[in-house]
């Protein structure tokens, strides 16, 4: 899964440089979301990016469900992801702009 977020935001990244230096920046400031799960061998592995979030439901013995959280949003407008994409992108000073 992460193999396939990578390519695909490298692939992202290529689109986005070339339509900036083509003389339309707006597409360098667009995003997407997604959200994978896979069930593997009776374990969950959930992969998301964007604002995607992912539950999952289980029924308990008095017939309720519960929520599990099983994912986080990763959104500009959290300040866990204000903080990371500041940390990993030091030289951008306006890497965060939420309107």
């Amino acid at each position: 899964m992460s193999a396939g977020f990578n390519r695909l935001e490298d692939e992202w990244k290529s689109i986005a440089s070339a339509s900036f230096h083509g003389g339309f920046p707006k597409a360098a400031t667009i995003g997407a979301c997604a959200l994978v799960a896979i069930v593997h061998n009776n374990k969950l592995y959930v992969a998301n990016a964007g604002d995607s979030k992912a539950a999952l439901l289980r029924k308990r013995a008095n017939g309720m469900y519960e929520r599990i959280k099983v994912s986080k949003t990763f959104n500009a407008n959290k300040k866990y992801e204000q903080e990371r994409l500041r940390k990993e992108f030091p030289k951008e000073r306006d890497i965060v702009k939420c309107k």
